[in-house]
């Protein structure tokens, strides 16, 4: 191979692996953290406190945000259905008392939830032990 082929065939091949590499950045990065949670959300819900929680499917993340202080922390919980006696109940659980806030606000928890789980986000206030404000989301699947 004469030298100014094997120097062309250098370039393309560097010319490739950039082009590579240029296509892989390109992609949208939805990697599962907090902080891209906060901007892709799956569902979103917000009580009469003004207090939310977003749920992302890609990682199982929670976040929550109280957006008053008023004595009042936020919660929210990933429910899951107990087909048995038929009722839902609280698996994972994440609050937010103003203080402990971070993403615009929101604290995040990451919890592990197999994918095809029928579940749904409750969201409610709480001051000194007592639930008030709460309101869920509709079923969905992971």
């Amino acid at each position: 191979m004469s030298v100014s082929l094997r120097r062309t065939a250098a370039a393309l091949a560097a010319a490739g692996v950039l082009a590579a590499s240029a296509l892989t950045a390109a992609l949208p990065a939805y990697a599962n953290t907090a902080a891209n949670c906060y901007q892709h959300y799956n569902k979103e819900i917000i009580n009469s406190r003004l207090s939310s929680a977003i749920y992302c499917t890609d990682g199982e993340w929670l976040g929550v945000h109280d957006d008053q202080a008023d004595g009042y922390s936020a919660r929210a919980a990933i429910q899951l259905y107990q087909s048995q006696v038929g009722f839902w109940y609280d698996a994972h659980e994440c609050f937010d008392d103003t203080t402990v806030a971070d993403y615009q606000g929101f604290s995040f928890c990451n919890f592990s939830v197999p994918d095809g789980t029928l579940i749904r986000i409750r969201l409610w206030s709480q001051r000194n032990g007592v639930e008030s404000y709460s309101v869920v989301t509709g079923s969905f699947t992971t």
